[in-house]
């Protein structure tokens, strides 16, 4: 099995659970190996992998936290990703949070299934028991 990314780029807004500030979502392409990448663009594109090494808390909303800079509320999102089959991808947002659209995974992943998943090169990674 192949690593997948997805076809096309895809934007939406929507408002942060615990802000209250709304927030503009954009996913995009990413090469092989990439892994999920969060990109906040309010903070110059910096980059904040969906790593298990940067879960910063995770009462009320997985938060993420790289350097200082801070990401909330991302596991709806990182959910249709997977649960869409989708290996790499870059999530852009301009704001501290994933917005919570209607409380579940399922606005991500009509987002995910518009843009389409595109088969890559490189091999599927797996744990090794």
């Amino acid at each position: 099995m192949n690593q997948t990314t997805i076809s096309n780029e895809v934007s939406t807004t929507g408002v942060g659970l615990h802000t209250g500030v709304e927030v503009h979502l954009t996913l995009k392409p990413a090469p092989e190996n990439t892994g999920y990448i969060f990109v906040r663009t309010d903070l110059d594109n910096f980059e904040i992998p969906a790593s298990a090494e940067y879960i910063s808390h995770c009462s009320y909303a997985t938060t993420l936290m790289r350097r200082g800079v801070v990401l909330s509320t991302c596991e709806h999102i990182l959910s249709a990703l997977r649960g869409s089959s989708v290996d790499n991808c870059f999530i852009e947002l301009d704001n501290i949070e994933i917005p919570i659209m209607d409380g579940s995974s399922e606005d991500f992943l009509e987002l995910i299934k518009k843009a389409g998943v595109a088969e890559q090169n490189a091999s599927r990674r797996h744990f090794g028991f």
